[in-house]
């Protein structure tokens, strides 16, 4: 994490979201290490390692749970039960209270569809993973339906025994956690492979694992730019065209360019400090005082810029 994340300051956050539109603070190449950074945590709680989510690597780890669960289901069936068959039926009976008519009778074909492909309460493993993947739905259905895949899924945990019982557990959290991670890279940073930190924290789904809990916590919490961006200091700069006036500004004759030169130095400067993993564990570790002296020393810096840039604009 960079040092304005993890400092309370709010100093520290102005100074480094100022620097961040500075050329050489370093602010693109650290925003980019660290969004690999939380592609590829996110991407180990469903067996993937990878810094960039492509659609091969999303392909790859579902291909590598499947076989985790045909594993097992090759070598086991399923037994419905009297513990399931209740559950089914109290969850039939209580269809028409919770649903409109058309949508409860959805519901109950799946019912109706898995004891028809049972025999004497038996569901060939293979058969199992087939009618399981059918088994969801949104809208109000959505509740009814993850019952009724609970309780195959508990049914399926005391048929298999408590080794393959484990085994078929982790990979319903993967799985969990997989379609998560998919449903960011619905989003326009996931044509890039990224799962943008902040997106992910609304998508968690029930059975996903603390570990992403944690990390979408961390993404709302801790990752999530608190500066908000209406674009006009990156517009001010790029009119000032400042781009390259760093160290020429400095050597330069002109008063108003030696002012901006300077600010350019000293952006790029605490942009670097503010921008390394060093200053992040300092603030981490709450080794702070040194840093806060450095935000004392850059907090003109966002007052600063614009006045330079008008400087600059008038000569």
């Amino acid at each position: 994490i960079h040092a304005a994340q993890a400092s309370q300051s709010k100093a520290v956050k102005n100074i480094a979201s100022a620097a961040s539109y500075l050329p050489l603070s370093g602010a693109g190449k650290a925003a980019a290490r660290q969004q690999e950074a939380f592609n590829r945590a996110v991407g180990r709680t469903f067996g993937a390692d990878a810094g960039t989510l492509t659609d091969d690597v999303m392909v790859q780890a579902k291909r590598a749970i499947s076989s985790e669960y045909e594993s097992v289901f090759n070598r086991k069936a399923v037994q419905l039960d009297q513990q399931a068959l209740n559950q089914l039926a109290q969850l039939e009976s209580s269809l028409l209270r919770r649903l409109p008519k058309d949508q409860a009778a959805v519901v109950k074909a799946n019912i109706d569809d898995l004891l028809a492909n049972s025999d004497n309460g038996v569901i060939p493993g293979r058969v199992y993973q087939a009618l399981r993947g059918e088994l969801s739905a949104d809208g109000v259905m959505a509740k009814p339906m993850r019952e009724l895949r609970g309780i195959l899924d508990n049914a399926a945990f005391r048929s298999v025994g408590a080794k393959d019982a484990a085994t078929l557990k982790a990979a319903n959290a993967k799985w969990a956690n997989l379609r998560t991670a998919e449903k960011s890279l619905q989003q326009v940073e996931g044509a890039k492979g990224n799962i943008r930190p902040a997106s992910l924290f609304p998508l968690v789904r029930k059975g996903s694992t603390n570990e992403l809990r944690q990390l979408a916590k961390a993404g709302q919490n801790v990752l999530k730019d608190p500066i908000p961006d209406s674009g006009t200091a990156g517009r001010m700069l790029a009119y000032g065209t400042i781009g390259g006036l760093g160290a020429g500004g400095m050597a330069s004759g002109n008063e108003n360019l030696r002012t901006l030169g300077a600010a350019l130095a000293l952006g790029a400067t605490g942009g670097r400090l503010l921008n390394s993993p060093m200053a992040g564990r300092m603030m981490a570790q709450g080794t702070a005082p040194a840093w806060q002296g450095l935000a004392k020393a850059l907090k003109p810096l966002p007052y600063l810029l614009p006045a330079t840039v008008n400087a600059s604009e008038q000569d």
